[in-house]
C-alpha cells in the first residue's frame, strides 16, 4: 500500500489531465521496477522467496510477466 498509492497518485492525476502515455508509462514501469527488486530481494531472504507466494497468484505473475515482455517488445521496435 506505501509504494502503491504514489503510482496510484501520480497515474490518476496524469489520465485526469489527458496524458495517457504518462499514466500507462507510469503503471508499466511501477511493475517492472517491483519485479526487478525482488529478482535482487531473492538471494537475500533466507529460501526461495517465491515459494512463499500461494499457488493462487500464479495468474498475477504470469499477467505481470506477460506486460513486461510487451513492454520490452515494444521498445525493441
Amino acid at each position: 500500500m506505501v509504494t502503491t498509492l504514489p503510482e496510484a497518485t501520480v497515474t490518476l492525476a496524469a489520465a485526469r489531465l489527458g496524458a495517457v502515455d504518462l499514466a500507462l508509462g507510469n503503471v508499466l514501469g511501477s511493475v517492472m521496477f517491483n519485479t526487478f527488486l525482488l529478482s535482487y530481494a531473492d538471494p537475500l531472504f533466507p529460501g526461495p522467496l517465491l515459494a512463499q507466494v500461494e499457488g493462487s497468484h500464479l495468474f498475477s505473475v504470469l499477467v505481470l510477466l506477460g506486460m513486461a515482455g510487451t513492454v520490452l517488445t515494444g521498445l525493441m521496435y
